[in-house]
């Protein structure tokens, strides 16, 4: 694994949400990111001449996008994991539309959500159905990584354990911070136990209150958090994902930024 002086630190468009994906780059951007993650939002975007649009902002802007992640998220469940067959299938074949994307951006991760963890699909199926979407990712030089979101199957380290287990080498983990304070789980824990699985970070803060806001303004302890993820020899990256309530301008966006990077 390289060192961890490769790891960089970004911002996802995701914090601009509902901004037009175009717009919501280009304020990425302003907060003086040279990482991030895209946030896909429509159909249309995974077209090629908006495709075209996005790299000349990136390039433009001297900016890395590290990964994308798919507007059909919160229906994975029922596209991808669900007890019909056919869905699957034709769904399967969408996926690959977002490996393309995702090549064509210069991206190296598509973002799984996956399904929920009161479904009635088993887990064998699911790890079985995982494992073929991520040998089709890989076909194009994809990763696509599960990431840890509450109240689905892949929350907690103990089912992220089972999926590594059943899928095998190829298996690759997103964790979240904000999703991790969610369901009630230490993401010390998962670095301890999954640094190698573990391919990207989405970075948020919390407090007492509120359990997505920006880096820096609430008690999560970056200190450790860096440094436990240089003491098992972390490489990758971290881009900071809020929700656009969690935050009143991109000052506050790029005053986080600053601040993780006292620590990186």
């Amino acid at each position: 694994m390289k060192g961890v002086d490769n790891m960089r630190l970004g911002i996802s468009t995701a914090c601009f949400y509902p901004e037009p994906t175009e717009k919501a780059l280009y304020k990425t951007a302003l907060t003086g990111a040279k990482l991030t993650e895209i946030f896909f939002n429509a159909p249309s975007e995974l077209e090629k001449n908006f495709l075209i649009q996005l790299n000349h902002i990136k390039d433009d802007n001297g900016m890395r996008i590290k990964s994308i992640h798919p507007y059909t998220s919160f229906a994975e469940g029922y596209l991808l994991f669900s007890l019909c067959e056919r869905r699957f299938n034709d769904y399967r074949d969408f996926y690959k539309k977002y490996y393309e994307t995702a090549a064509t951006l210069g991206a190296k991760i598509v973002v799984l959500h996956g399904a929920k963890d009161n479904t009635v699909f088993s887990f064998n199926c699911y790890a079985d159905r995982l494992g073929l979407m991520i040998e089709d990712a890989r076909e194009q030089g994809i990763i696509l990584a599960q990431e840890n979101v509450v109240h689905h199957n892949a929350q907690t380290p103990e089912l992220m354990r089972n999926l590594k287990n059943a899928i095998g080498e190829h298996f690759k983990m997103v964790i979240d911070i904000k999703q991790a304070q969610r369901a009630k789980c230490s993401v010390f824990d998962f670095i301890n136990e999954f640094s190698d699985e573990i391919c990207h970070f989405h970075i948020s803060d919390h407090d007492e209150e509120r359990d997505c806001i920006p880096p820096g303004t609430g008690i999560f302890d970056f200190k450790r958090f860096f440094d436990t993820l240089k003491a098992n020899n972390y490489s990758e990256d971290c881009v900071i994902e809020l929700y656009r309530s969690g935050f009143k301008d991109i000052n506050e966006l790029t005053k986080s930024l600053n601040y993780i990077k006292t620590f990186a």
